[in-house]
This record gives C-alpha cells, sequence and structure tokens, in this order.
C-alpha cells in the first residue's frame, strides 16, 4: 500500500479545521482488580474558549459493542475522572464526545488517560477519535494509516503491541503489513490478515504474534516498528507500548512520513530542534524514529553531530539542553518525529513520550495545561523548559502564572513562578511544593494545571513517578 496523503502542518497551526461543534477522543480502556484506567478532562471548553459543552461518554468493548454511555458534566468542579468498571474485568474503548452550540475550533479533545498497574503509572494523552460525518464529506480526514513511532522491547517477559480503533462504519477485512527494525538497522516485514472490524471496534496488535523469533530478532537492543492498516471513519493513530506482568508503558504513534507527505519549510528556516529537560539528573536518550521524508539530516548535541537518513534508527544519550537538526540536500521537513525515552529508578520498562522538533513557524503558545496529582494519589511535578532557539530565552522579568483545578470545586489554587525557578522547573517541581494545599483541593483525585506566560514559547510537561521507581512524561496541551 502506497497512497499518499498531505499532512499540514501550517493548517493545523491556523485550526483550520473547519466546523468543529462535536470535538472527540477514544482510548483504549482496561479495569481489573490490579489495573486501573482514568479518564482525565479539564472544562478548557468554558475556562479557555468560553464554550459550555456537553460531555457524552460512551464504553464499549472490544468488539465495539456499546455497554454503557451517560452524560457527564464539570457540576462538581472544572476536572472530570471518569473511570468506569473500576475493579471489575473490563477490556475495549471509551468515547469522551464534548457537544457545544459554539464553534470548539479543535475536532480532538483534550483528554489524557492515567494507566496504572501494580509497579507503574503511565499517562498519555488522546490519540484516536471518530471523524464527524461533515469532516468525512468535506474531506478534512486521514483515511489510510501509515503509522509508525512504536518501540519494540520484546524480551522474555516483554510483549510490545499497539491498539487502534475503528469508525462508524464495517471496515471489511484486510492484510496489514507490519515493518520492523532492529537495533543494526535489519528489517523484516510481516503480512498480517485482519479480520472485519465491526464500528468502533477496537483492535490490538501484539508484535511478536506476527513476526516469529522477534526476540532473537531485536538480540537484546531495542527496535522499532511502523504499521500499514485503514479503519472506516476513524482517526489512524496508534496507541503504541510495551508490558509485562506489573508494568504497562505506552505513548502515541505518528505519521509514517517516508510516506505520507508534509510540507517543507522556508529557506529562511534551516534548523529545528528538541529542547531537552534535566529531569533529575534521570538517564535520558533520544530517539529518531526511522520512517521520515527523504533527505540527508544532521542532528548535533552540545557540539557532536549524528548524520542519518531515512531508515536509520537513531538512539542515543542526550544531556539537557538543545538539540539542533539540519538537513543537507534540500529544505527541512515541517515534521521530524522524534521521541523522548527516561529511565525509572528500579522500574522494567522506561518511559517514552513521542515528541517532534520545534521550529521558528510554530506560533506563540501562552496557555498550556495537563494533568497533576497531589502525593496521596501520585507524586507528579510540573517540567518547564523554553524555546530559546526561536523565542529566545525566558526572560529575566519574564513570570508565568500556574494554577491547580480540581473535580470536586470550582475554585483554583495560584502561584506565580518567575526565570530564577527555571532551572528547577526543567528538574521538575513537584506540585504539592507550588501549591502547599493541593492535597486537600483534590481531594485524592487527579487534577489539572494550567501555566500561563505572555512569553509564549514555554514547553510544558506533566512528570508522573509511579509505584516500583516507575516514570512517566507527557507534555501539556
Amino acid at each position: 500500500m502506497t497512497d499518499k496523503v498531505r499532512i499540514s502542518q501550517s493548517d493545523r497551526f491556523a485550526k483550520n479545521h473547519g466546523h468543529i461543534f462535536r470535538s472527540s477522543g477514544t482510548f483504549y480502556y482496561r479495569a481489573g482488580k490490579d489495573f486501573r484506567s482514568t479518564l482525565t478532562l479539564w472544562n478548557h471548553f468554558k475556562l479557555k474558549n468560553g464554550a459550555d459543552a456537553a460531555i457524552l461518554a460512551s464504553v464499549r468493548d472490544m468488539a465495539g459493542k456499546l455497554v454503557l454511555r451517560e452524560a457527564l458534566g464539570f457540576d462538581a468542579g472544572e476536572v472530570i475522572n471518569y473511570s468506569p468498571f473500576a475493579g471489575e474485568d473490563f477490556e475495549g474503548s471509551v468515547e469522551l464526545e464534548a457537544f457545544s452550540a459554539r464553534n470548539l475550533k479543535i475536532p480532538f479533545t483534550a483528554i489524557s488517560a492515567l494507566y496504572e498497574a501494580p509497579r507503574s503509572a503511565c499517562l498519555v494523552h488522546a490519540y484516536g477519535r471518530a471523524y464527524s460525518t461533515h469532516e468525512i464529506e468535506e474531506g478534512r480526514t486521514v483515511p489510510i494509516g501509515r503509522e509508525m513511532g512504536w518501540t519494540l522491547r520484546d524480551a522474555p517477559g516483554v510483549a510490545s503491541f499497539c491498539v487502534f480503533h475503528n469508525g462508524a462504519q464495517v471496515q471489511p477485512a484486510q492484510g496489514a503489513k507490519l515493518y520492523v527494525r532492529n537495533h543494526a538497522g535489519e528489517r523484516r516485514t510481516a503480512d498480517v490478515a485482519l479480520p472485519a472490524l465491526p464500528p468502533f471496534a477496537t483492535a490490538r496488535l501484539v508484535a511478536a504474534d506476527h513476526i516469529a523469533g522477534l526476540e532473537e530478532f531485536l538480540g537484546g537492543g531495542e527496535g522499532t516498528a511502523a504499521l500499514d492498516f485503514v479503519v472506516n471513519g476513524a482517526f489512524t493513530r496508534l496507541m503504541v507500548g510495551n508490558e509485562t506482568r506489573e508494568e504497562f508503558q505506552v505513548t502515541h504513534s505518528n505519521f509514517n512520513y517516508a510516506d505520507h507527505i508534509t510540507e517543507a519549510l522556508p529557506d529562511s528556516v534551516g534548523e529545528a530542534y528538541m529542547m531537552i529537560p534535566d529531569l533529575g539528573g534521570r538517564a535520558r536518550r533520544v530517539v529518531v524514529y526511522p520512517e521520515f521524508s527523504p533527505g540527508a539530516y544532521t542532528m548535533k548535541d552540545r557540539g557532536a553531530a549524528t548524520h542519518f537518513k531515512p531508515g536509520d534508527l537513531v538512539l542515543k544519550p542526550v544531556e539537557a539542553g538543545t538539540l539542533t537538526f539540519s538537513r543537507q540536500d534540500g529544505a527541512l521537513p515541517a515534521r521530524i518525529v522524534t521521541g523522548l525515552m527516561i529511565n525509572g529508578n528500579g522500574a522494567r520498562l522506561p518511559a517514552e513520550i513521542s515528541l517532534g522538533v520545534h521550529h521558528a513557524k510554530r506560533p506563540d503558545k501562552r496557555l498550556s495545561w495537563g494533568p497533576c496529582a497531589a502525593p496521596d494519589r501520585l507524586q507528579t511535578s510540573l517540567v518547564v523548559t523554553d524555546f530559546a532557539p526561536a523565542k529566545g530565552v525566558f526572560p529575566a522579568n519574564g513570570t508565568m502564572e500556574v494554577r491547580a483545578y480540581s473535580a470536586i470545586n470550582h475554585a483554583h489554587l495560584a502561584a506565580t513562578l518567575g526565570a530564577a525557578d527555571m532551572p528547577a522547573l526543567s528538574r521538575g517541581i513537584p506540585f504539592s511544593d507550588i501549591f502547599p494545599t493541593l492535597t486537600q483541593h483534590l481531594g485524592g483525585q487527579t487534577g489539572y494545571f494550567t501555566c500561563y506566560s505572555e512569553y509564549g514559547g514555554l514547553l510544558c510537561y506533566t512528570l508522573v513517578e509511579g509505584p516500583a521507581g516507575s516514570i512517566s512524561l507527557e507534555h501539556s496541551f
């Protein structure tokens, strides 16, 4: 399958999504005695855009059968935490839809999922959704899945998997194709016979079920995978990850830009960047996934250059600071998909966050938001870096207002931070240090932080420290 779709970053920056009166997100959902999933949503519809939204939750089993539908609201607080069937054995999906009489501007709702296993806690933002009818009619869809950014860590007791969701119409049986690479750059492919997917069905694919001898092929190292597939009426993003009997770590995939097309940046933009936070000195590695726009590229880290081309897996330890990306044989593409891997203290599985590069065409962003929690729930910290190469360093007189919102009240906590706090923010400041009364404010539930600054170049993250030394990092909305 070689169909190419143009993916426009400039349209996304301009919020050119048409008339959006329905915004949604779909997540893989699992519940059990030793596993908990929580979908968490801040009332950004009203608090950011002044729109009242009605929230509808639909819980479906893996085959897409509806098992529960209920309306949710922000009556008790400005955050919704949703965990149906908690403690029971269930596997399927949850779709949250927001409806409004006012244009919501963005068709994908800013939802996060928190997955808690006996020895890990992992945070990931919304990745899948079912398209609205008018989006399909207007052609504002990506109908063909060409997804990559899936890291394989198969070893005894470790399985790598992906999840995707069908839309509102039956997807006929298909032959998907799985591509895997090991750390040496060797490549294998497998044809995957997928049965017909009913409306809203969830598919879960384990890489080792389709690549014979995958552990031996990886040779104790890490590899990557890409998947070609089709769904009917849904965004083609994957949730990708690794799990053991007691740990569960996921992130989302991204477009395979060796097949899909992204625009080139103008000649005036010759470099792109990754800003690497300190994260308290934890071991960090950057990954540049092997599928990207044709070209010859260089990544520079403190003067050390790494040259790479499509098909090369770049996986290197990095220090806090700036990584610089350039192309030697033409214009730099708007998107190069990267990730950051972070080792916990004793956990078997590292955290991985799907990122990308930033460049001078990135618009200013003054308000960011994401989940937070108090220590009686989980240890979470605010991590912030500045986008100095394009926006300049955070000004010496600059300020940021950080707030904390709750699911049990409509008040918020507020604190002001400044340039003197930036080194500590790069390491991560516990939210409970920023807000001494956070435990009472959140009442044992997950909350949300916001961070506002006129500077416009802050990059914010939530750092989660889970049980048994596990760690998770997710960027803000």
